[in-house]
């Protein structure tokens, strides 16, 4: 499932899709806008995918294609940086063992780290400029601990 405010490059992306692929490859276009999480100004995508993902890629919204402003202030300009509060609303759906990566964007993933707020560990690797994080609360039940350790292993 990807999700992007570009439908440039969501046509792109479904273009590059193994045709063996494409019935298990979901995209997603959606307009993001300006809005506040707990008084804190910051990006909304409009809609996401109703699903409870193991593994979340983030390197969106393009902090050009925001709309709208809170007080003047809006991403639309070079120095501006992308900070989002997706993550946040859905943080009570994510599931134990859940792990977040986060493509460049370190004040968003800085963002996400102070406002999150349930058991997460969070590693940012200097070297490859990204931001690693993990729901490491106790596993919810039987199906849940199987999905931990299919994906991350024993340990």
């Amino acid at each position: 499932h990807s999700v992007d405010t570009s439908k440039k490059f969501i046509r792109m992306s479904n273009n590059r899709i193994p045709k063996n692929l494409k019935k298990t490859v979901f995209t997603y276009h959606s307009d993001a806008k300006m809005t506040k999480f707990s008084g804190q100004i910051c990006a909304s995508f409009n809609k996401i995918p109703n699903i409870c993902p193991d593994f979340i890629y983030v390197d969106g919204p393009s902090f050009m294609h925001v709309k709208g402003s809170i007080k003047g202030v809006h991403t639309r300009h070079l120095d501006r940086t992308i900070i989002s509060s997706d993550l946040l609303e859905i943080e009570s759906f994510l599931l134990p063992g859940t792990l977040i990566l986060w493509d460049g964007l370190t004040s968003y993933a800085r963002f996400v780290e102070k406002n999150f707020k349930r058991k997460w560990i969070f590693k940012h690797l200097k070297s490859g400029d990204i931001t690693i994080a993990e729901q490491v609360e106790e596993a919810l039940g039987v199906y849940n601990k199987k999905q931990i350790k299919f994906c991350l292993g024993r340990d």
